[in-house]
C-alpha cells in the first residue's frame, strides 16, 4: 500500500510539471518560469461592498497560450 501512495506522489509530482497536465497554482508557476502571466479578465474592485475579485483567464485558456 506504501508502495502505491508513493508511486502516485511521483507520478502527481511529475504531471505538476507538465503543461498539459498542470492546473491552478502549478500551472501558474510553469507560466512564471516562462515569463508569460495569466491574463486578468476583470480587475479587482476595492471600492464597491463587498469587494469584487480579480477574475483571470480559465486554466485552458491559459495552457493553450
Amino acid at each position: 500500500m506504501r508502495e502505491l501512495l508513493l508511486r502516485q506522489r511521483v507520478n502527481e509530482a511529475a504531471r505538476a510539471c507538465m503543461v498539459a497536465y498542470a492546473y491552478g497554482a502549478d500551472l501558474d508557476q510553469l507560466g512564471a518560469n516562462n515569463n508569460v502571466p495569466r491574463l486578468v479578465i476583470r480587475e479587482a474592485d476595492d471600492t464597491v461592498i463587498p469587494p469584487l475579485p480579480a477574475v483571470y483567464e480559465s486554466d485552458a485558456d491559459f495552457r493553450m497560450r
